[in-house]
């Protein structure tokens, strides 16, 4: 037995040297901030009531569990692109005409042009990394906006909102698209 337990120990590192000569060239490599426990520059907590900054649309970001985010700094940390959030999902998205305590109220295929404003709600899971995915608005196949949402967790809800004007009916679709733009959802609905 004594004979044969160098092995182990000489595969592991065969294995290690291995995958390191397989590494990514630096023009291949993503480089990214990412944040550390200790801090001086303080990321703002999230906020605990609806009433969040607005970018586009009326875009907003909520956290799954209600834990405030630490205070933290940030390092450079090297990630291998399509590597970080591959697994990167969508477990629900839908379109509603409301959402109150982070949470959509009045989802449907169908909407009254009465509506002024519509949401589409998605949760993330999945995310290792700060990432984004992106809420794009088609009209009738023509995009009419274009929403960039911050995913912070590896359970995320975020939504968007799109105002709605009387003579935009017709078929609609938000495409949900993930950092590096692949498609992760479809959601078509109409307004009349």
């Amino acid at each position: 037995m004594k004979k044969t337990s160098w092995i182990i120990p000489m595969i592991s590192v065969f294995l290690i040297i291995a995958f390191s000569c397989l590494g990514w060239s630096d023009d291949q490599v993503i480089r990214r901030k990412i944040p550390t426990a200790s801090s001086q520059d303080a990321q703002q907590p999230v906020q605990q009531d609806d009433q969040q900054s607005v970018q586009e649309d009326d875009q907003q970001s909520v956290q799954e569990d209600d834990q405030q985010p630490a205070q933290q700094d940030t390092i450079e940390k090297t990630v291998e692109p399509n590597m970080a959030n591959k697994d990167l999902t969508i477990q629900g998205a839908v379109v509603c005409e409301k959402v109150m305590n982070r949470n959509p109220v009045g989802s449907s295929d169908i909407f009254s042009a009465k509506n002024e404003k519509l949401f589409c709600f998605t949760q993330v899971v999945g995310a290792i990394t700060d990432t984004y995915i992106t809420h794009n608005w088609y009209y009738q196949g023509s995009l009419q906006s274009s929403v960039e949402l911050p995913v912070r967790s590896s359970n995320w809800r975020t939504w968007s909102s799109k105002i709605i004007t009387p003579e935009l009916t017709g078929e609609w679709m938000v495409e949900i698209l993930s950092e590096e733009g692949s498609p992760l959802e479809n959601i078509v609905f109409f307004v009349q």
